[in-house]
């Protein structure tokens, strides 16, 4: 999902294991999130990932949550 309000990159936790990922690689953050409902809840960590779209490659910090969610990730757009 790309929310182009987002100030933040969130992906969520079970997606992060889905992906091969160990809890080993994530920094300690603990960041608060507001959700969209306007509740708030807290990142387990993050991690920088390099994101590829078309021909554009990018680290991304995303804040890591274990939330359940419809969809895998929320990438921001500056």
């Amino acid at each position: 999902m790309i929310d182009t309000g987002s100030s933040a990159d969130v992906l969520f936790y079970d997606a992060f294991k889905r992906m091969g990922f160990t809890k080993a690689l994530l920094k300690q953050e603990g960041t608060p999130l507001i959700g969209f409902a306007g509740e708030t809840t807290y990142s387990l960590e993050s991690i920088e990932l390099a994101v590829t779209a078309r021909e554009v490659k990018k680290i991304v910090e995303f804040i890591v949550t274990d939330r359940p969610a419809p969809f895998n990730t929320i990438l921001g757009r500056p």
